[in-house]
């Protein structure tokens, strides 16, 4: 899982974008444990369906706090096949 765009308004929610960005193991550790399971699965389904995400989870922001967010994405195909 890979985010070609993240929100420069991330910032304001304790996150890096570009580290967000950047990573490349897919853990997506800034999410709330307990919604990550239900957001892996959303965020799944969407690729596959290629299907507008839209759900909202909590983060936990580079300073520790938990915040809610509400998380819009378009996934589409690209000429490799990927999404």
């Amino acid at each position: 899982i890979r985010y070609s765009y993240v929100s420069p308004g991330l910032s304001a929610l304790g996150l890096d974008r570009d580290v967000i960005m950047a990573d490349t193991s897919s853990n997506q550790s800034w999410i709330h444990p307990d919604d990550a399971g239900r957001w892996r699965a959303a965020l799944l389904t969407s690729a596959q369906m290629l299907d507008t995400l839209d759900e909202e989870v909590r983060i936990i922001g580079d300073d520790g706090r938990v915040r809610w967010i509400r998380s819009i994405g378009n996934p589409r195909r690209v000429a490799s096949g990927a999404v």
